[in-house]
């Protein structure tokens, strides 16, 4: 889950105001109502935290050497935001991720349709640009 998030963020685009004068963890200063934008779908593809291959998918970076998941700062994967704003439906929403996807395969094998440009759309919600094509084979 968090690699797909990590990829294609549900939220690939966002924007915050300064309420007060802050200094971010860079040590940029940030004026009192200033406002600044993240994007997450960039977030996810840089190269300075998820090397050597930010590209790739591969959900084994969210495990140690034992098979444990060790969650990431969320300042740095801000799929649910981060600091005082933090999604309060996190753990409900990791919950039906879940159930979902076990529930579907354990009954379906999915297989992409072959000749498809998958493409997204960077708009407030991450969006595809055309149908995602796929064949359901019952198991």
């Amino acid at each position: 889950m968090s690699e797909t998030q990590r990829l294609h963020p549900s939220v690939p685009f966002d924007t915050k105001s300064a309420l007060e004068d802050d200094i971010l963890p860079s040590g940029h200063k940030v004026p009192r109502g200033a406002q600044f934008a993240f994007n997450n779908y960039a977030m996810g593809r840089d190269e300075e935290y998820w090397a050597p291959d930010p590209l790739v998918f591969r959900p084994g970076r969210w495990l140690d050497k034992s098979g444990v998941y060790v969650k990431v700062d969320p300042f740095q994967f801000p799929a649910f935001q981060a600091g005082p704003r933090l999604c309060l439906g996190i753990d409900m929403a990791h919950l039906e991720m879940k159930i979902t996807t076990i529930l579907l395969l354990q009954k379906f094998r999915f297989r992409l349709c072959a000749g498809q440009e998958v493409t997204y759309r960077l708009t407030l919600v991450l969006q595809m640009k055309n149908p995602l094509m796929m064949t359901a084979e019952r198991i």
